[in-house]
């Protein structure tokens, strides 16, 4: 069939170039309407409705520190901040400890006379400030050192995508530096929007970055591989093309770029690259024996495209097999990325074989016949092989062990800041504000009641207090707030007060999102530090034990989590070992793939350890270094294995040609690591060079990928070029795999020669 398809397509070029540029403009017009987010509100559970209740995880947190932060001209110019926050377009609602206070900047006694009496207190303070009582509304503002303060700014609730964000987030800024100029205090920005907004600027960077790279990589190896100016010229557009394919094909499907995603600019094309290296070195075999160069072409195709077929389909269903995860996000990466793989695929073999017929294509022979540069080495390896193939075996068996006892004992952990640089602004205030207010990240716990019910005042106290008392933990949490907290401020200095009367005691601060008694909902925020989801998912779960207990004390009452806060913690782990899953699919599905396509049982066997070997070696290398499993890191392992098995199929296929030609196992194993293994090589330094582009990302988890990458990839090119061949050598003579009778038969090892696709030795 792959010999029908090369003729076809090298009588018909016209009609393949026209293809290509079909295609291609096509994935101009993709291009084109590509955007960038990164709203993890879709890729956790969704949250129940709860009426009018703001339970909003997108503010902008406005952080405020400095030794003069209580002087009246300080505040007067706080309050004006305050102001000027609520007129940036897009905010809807801003809290703080200066909502409705009047005074100007300057109007330092006017200012502090309208003060509440806590803050009065701080601006000048008497007695022990250890032993003075903090109300609830200053514990919620004002950092414990006394020195800080916090703005929360919420946007409209139509606003969710990054490229909207970005205004809020210049003016805010912008307001920022004008408080820090006027009054030399520390003032930054952080919270969801903003983490959001650094990772989308930072992954259109490194998109362009790695897209750049890879094509550059492809012209280096290109001219270091075929010493042929001309190998640029075959070579070097097919990177580009996929890229184009694949980002084009999700901007036409309105796929966003995200963290995970991003890494589909640096995967794709090098997997393009492998392919179309494999592919033109078979073509410039074939020009070596002295044929034309479409006739070339032509037979350098029949001989490697359909192993090239089978790389890619193995690395397709590595990535489909992501689609098993209940996170869409990685199950459309999982998507995208197997499109991405075909579409590599259809572009090597259109693209490589045409401009191999050309110009191009009679520039590109060999100055060697025969023999190919580096056989030498390959003859030493494959000697060496041979006579150390037990102990070869038996290595790999007792790294395989020990490797896989080490991936068993890694723990799982994911946190929204393990993407940011934790030198940024952003992750510098996010440690800023867990050490002064006991948590960064706001976990919304409701409170629920059958609207249809007339509920006392006292009863919802009474349950807001008990909940208060089970969530404070000061490890874990700051100081909860809720309508509770606004009453036992009002109650030390009224003697009576009604729920109904907060509004009017505290004119900045509104009760509206904090209690809808229409709806039979209120709500109670907590703020959690960033300590990650293995220490903060078990405190959740026993947390919502306690509070189901206290539901039981009080009849008639739910309590319940909601927000992307408790839902990101408790489900990202379940998620994670979900990939796991997939990962086994992946690798039953692939050796699978391959015992059917090389038609035998034994060399479909032969083929897992070789791939097993470099996923527990990057599990251990995680392990030795104290790292836990993140989403990045459980992608890798499902990615590599799906990459990784693209030299083994390469290596199998040649193998199974030289023994139906009549070689025996000796000889054809020695034959196909000298005539494959430069390619093999190539291919693997082109992956790793593709995964060390990661390493210059600003994003930590990309940098780990890359890492891993980098491992799992070297460690597979050791596997193909020793462990794969050790097994082959200690096979038994003669055994033959018939997978369409499942019978066995022995004959003399060179008693092969068979067709192509009849049963095949080893």
């Amino acid at each position: 069939m792959m010999a029908k398809l090369a003729d076809w397509l090298l009588l018909h070029r016209k009609t393949g170039w026209a293809v290509l540029a079909i295609l291609t403009a096509a994935s101009a017009v993709g291009i084109l309407r590509l955007d960038y987010d990164d709203d993890l509100r879709s890729s956790f559970r969704s949250v129940e409705d709860s009426g009018s209740l703001e339970i909003s995880d997108d503010a902008f947190v406005c952080f405020v520190r400095g030794e003069n932060l209580w002087t009246g001209k300080a505040i007067a110019r706080l309050i004006e901040f305050d102001q000027e926050l609520r007129k940036v377009p897009g905010i809807e609602r801003v809290d703080s400890l200066f909502g409705g206070m009047a005074g100007g900047r300057g109007e330092t006694s006017g200012a502090s006379t309208s003060l509440p009496g806590f803050l009065s207190s701080l601006q000048n303070p008497t007695g022990d400030p250890s032993t003075r009582r903090i109300s609830e509304i200053e514990a919620l503002f004002v950092g414990k050192s006394g020195k800080s303060t916090l703005f929360h700014a919420e946007s409209e609730p139509g606003i969710r995508l990054v490229h909207d964000l970005v205004p809020i987030r210049r003016e805010i800024g912008k307001l920022l530096s004008d408080l820090t100029r006027q009054t030399g205090l520390e003032a930054e920005v952080s919270g969801v929007p903003a983490l959001r907004i650094s990772l989308v600027e930072t992954m259109r960077r490194e998109q362009l970055v790695n897209s750049i790279g890879t094509c550059l990589l492809g012209a280096v190896f290109a001219i270091v591989m075929f010493r042929r100016p001309a190998a640029l010229a075959i070579v070097f557009p097919v990177p580009i093309v996929a890229i184009a394919w694949v980002t084009g094909a999700m901007g036409l499907a309105g796929e966003p770029v995200n963290t995970l995603n991003v890494m589909i600019s640096a995967i794709i094309p090098i997997i393009a690259l492998t392919d179309a290296i494999h592919l033109t070195d078979a073509i410039r075999r074939h020009l070596a024996e002295g044929k034309p160069a479409r006739q070339a072409a032509s037979d350098g195709l029949t001989e490697v495209g359909f192993a090239c077929f089978m790389t890619s389909l193995t690395t397709a269903v590595s990535f489909a097999s992501l689609v098993l995860s209940s996170n869409p996000v990685v199950a459309r990466f999982g998507i995208f990325c197997a499109l991405g793989t075909m579409a590599s695929f259809v572009a090597v073999m259109l693209l490589t074989p045409l401009a191999a017929s050309t110009v191009p294509g009679r520039l590109l022979a060999p100055s060697w016949k025969g023999r190919q540069p580096l056989s030498s080495v390959f003859d030493f390896l494959a000697t060496f092989i041979s006579r150390h193939s037990a102990a070869i075996a038996l290595a790999s068996g007792v790294l395989i062990l020990g490797g896989a006892f080490a991936c068993l004992r890694l723990g799982v952990d994911f946190r929204y800041s393990e993407n940011l640089d934790p030198e940024s602004t952003e992750c510098r205030v996010i440690s800023r504000i867990d050490e002064e207010f006991g948590g960064s990240q706001p976990l919304a716990v409701v409170i629920s009641w059958d609207p249809d019910t007339t509920v006392e005042d006292s009863r919802i106290l009474d349950l807001l207090e008990a909940v208060h008392q089970q969530v404070e933990d000061p490890e874990r949490t700051g100081r909860p707030f809720s309508i509770w907290s606004l009453w036992k401020d009002a109650s030390d200095t009224k003697p009576t007060v009604n729920l109904e009367d907060l509004d009017s005691i505290f004119p900045g601060t509104t009760t509206r999102g904090l209690l809808d008694r229409k709806r039979g909902v209120a709500l109670l925020r907590v703020p959690l530090r960033d300590l990650g989801a293995r220490k903060l998912a078990p405190f959740l779960t026993e947390l919502e034990g306690r509070l189901a207990d206290v539901e039981q004390q009080h009849p008639g009452f739910g309590i319940r989590y909601e927000g992307m806060t408790a839902a990101s913690i408790l489900d990202s782990e379940p998620m994670i070992r979900e990939l796991t899953t997939s990962l086994f699919t992946a690798g039953l599905v692939i050796f699978l793939l391959v015992a059917i396509s090389v038609r035998s049982w034994s060399l479909g066997f032969a083929s897992i350890p070789p791939n097993v070997l470099p996923m527990v070696m990057a599990g251990t290398w995680l392990y030795l270094g104290g790292e836990e499993v993140r989403y990045a890191s459980a992608l890798c392992f499902t990615i590599c294995l799906g990459v990784a098995v693209d030299d083994t199929i390469h290596f199998l296929f040649r193998y199974r040609k030289n023994r139906m030609r009549g070689l025996g196992r000796e000889a054809a194993i020695r034959e196909t690591i000298v005539t494959v293994g430069s390619a093999l090589v190539t291919t693997s330094l082109i992956l790793v060079a593709g995964f060390a582009l990661l390493l210059a990302s600003a994003v930590p988890t990309v940098r780990l990928f890359g890492a891993m990458g980098i491992l799992a990839l070297g460690v597979a090119l050791l596997a193909d070029l020793l462990v794969l061949p050790a097994l082959l050598m200690r096979g038994k003579p003669g055994e033959r795999s018939n997978i369409r009778s499942g019978k066995d038969d022995s004959r003399e090892d060179a008693d092969t020669s068979q067709p192509c696709g009849a049963t095949s030795s080893d």
